[in-house]
């Protein structure tokens, strides 16, 4: 069983200095299983070209660097740092206009400086403001061509510099990291809902460094300015493939086996699943079921007077144009929630939905969800393949929580 610790006492541990996390090392980690040879890569703020090597590394001889840093000393660092002609390095800022803007240089904390002065620099830092360069990364969409990852650290400015990516997000549709915390951006006139909606709306859905799907309006509202700054910005097409490259090789390494929940919150207890009925062979990257009824329970913590929340995670077969298929699940035989899903959305699109458990359906330490699906089909008679499953949601993860009052928002 998990270790069970709210995000309030982790941030008091990391403020206090008891805890730390090598924040840094855990993105390298996951960019570098995304990452293949032959890739293109962008690293907004490179700073010292610590992950301007790595990403180097990644994309191997065949692929593609790009680097920006706007300040002139650190500039000067990675040119002498990089020879290789695949590295390709800006001495300017990015942002979502081109043109020469003041710069703010934290001198004594350096890492914080930015367009904008930011919260939470010490008052004896010492401050010089200079002109730097400012462009778009979409001025440079001819140079990159289909990008495949963008780091992005640049101290509060990050809507400005994905609002100036927006045709390379459309068409390449790369994986994004980036720093945002409350003390940085809202110098820029943004809050904490500036990110979720911006991935909202062009289809994209946040993870968390520690790769805790922040798919939800509540689970960001939980999860922003917490425990950690840096997330990762998945495009919803790809988001299985994601699973399959990044979470999943991470849980095996932290686990030593292959776990269907994929996700928990830092407030819960970590799940256990058992697959009683109607569910076909567990796969890599987790179960479709294989009947109209399928039945499983979930363990959750013992005692709670306002409940549990599970979120169920996963999509529904639709293989035909036209084809819809909707999921129903139920708690104490009352309906808890649904999951539609139509064919045009792409056989990789995933979906969530967040089921209230009453503390009174917890029996014997887990409660049973039955899952109803309205429209089962094998491939064979989709004509797909000669599968004779009747197959109709795949699960792919379950995070369950107690629901106390901090968290009691819908």
């Amino acid at each position: 069983m998990g270790l069970a610790i709210s995000r309030n006492y982790m941030r008091q541990l990391l403020l206090s200095g008891d805890l730390g996390f090598r924040f840094e090392e855990m993105l390298k980690r996951s960019y570098s299983r995304w990452i293949s040879q032959g890739d293109v890569a962008v690293d907004v703020g490179a700073h010292d070209g610590l992950h301007t090597r790595a990403l180097l590394d990644s994309v191997c001889e065949e692929g593609k660097v790009f680097a920006f840093e706007p300040l002139p000393g650190k500039y000067s660092v990675l040119c002498s740092l990089f020879s290789e002609n695949n590295v390709f390095l800006m001495n300017s800022a990015l942002s979502n206009q081109g043109g020469v803007a003041e710069f703010v240089v934290v001198k004594g904390d350096l890492q914080k400086s930015g367009l904008l002065q930011r919260d939470g620099v010490a008052s004896d830092a010492g401050f010089e403001r200079i002109s730097v360069e400012v462009g778009r990364m979409d001025d440079f969409l001819h140079e990159m061509g289909r990008v495949a990852y963008i780091k992005i650290d640049v101290e509060g400015a990050e809507i400005n510099c994905l609002l100036g990516a927006q045709q390379i997000i459309e068409e390449s549709r790369p994986l994004i990291s980036c720093e945002y915390g409350e003390s940085s951006y809202v110098a820029y006139g943004c809050t904490a809902w500036s990110l979720y909606d911006f991935c909202c709306d062009r289809r994209y859905v946040i993870y968390d460094i520690f790769l805790n799907r922040l798919s939800s309006r509540l689970d960001w509202q939980e999860g922003v300015d917490s425990v950690c700054w840096d997330y990762f910005l998945v495009p919803a097409e790809r988001e299985i493939e994601f699973v399959e490259k990044v979470v999943l090789p991470e849980r095996r390494e932290s686990a030593g086996q292959i776990p269907l929940f994929l996700w928990r919150n830092f407030s819960a207890e970590e799940c256990v699943v058992k697959l009683l009925s109607g569910f076909s062979c567990s796969e890599s990257w987790g179960v479709w079921t294989d009947s109209e009824k399928a039945v499983m329970t979930v363990s959750m913590p013992k005692h709670s007077p306002n409940g549990f929340v599970l979120n169920v995670f996963g999509r529904g077969y639709a293989p035909r144009e036209g084809d819809i298929q909707e999921i129903e699940f139920f708690v104490m035989d009352e309906m808890a929630g649904t999951i539609r899903c139509c064919h045009s959305e792409g056989e990789d699109f995933m979906k969530s939905v967040r089921l209230s458990v009453p503390e009174n359906a917890v029996k014997n330490g887990s409660v049973e969800v039955l899952i109803h699906i309205r429209h089962p089909l094998s491939p064979l008679e989709a004509g797909v393949s000669g599968d004779t499953r009747r197959i109709g949601f795949a699960l792919h993860g379950i995070s369950a929580r107690e629901l106390n009052s901090e968290s009691c928002i819908f």
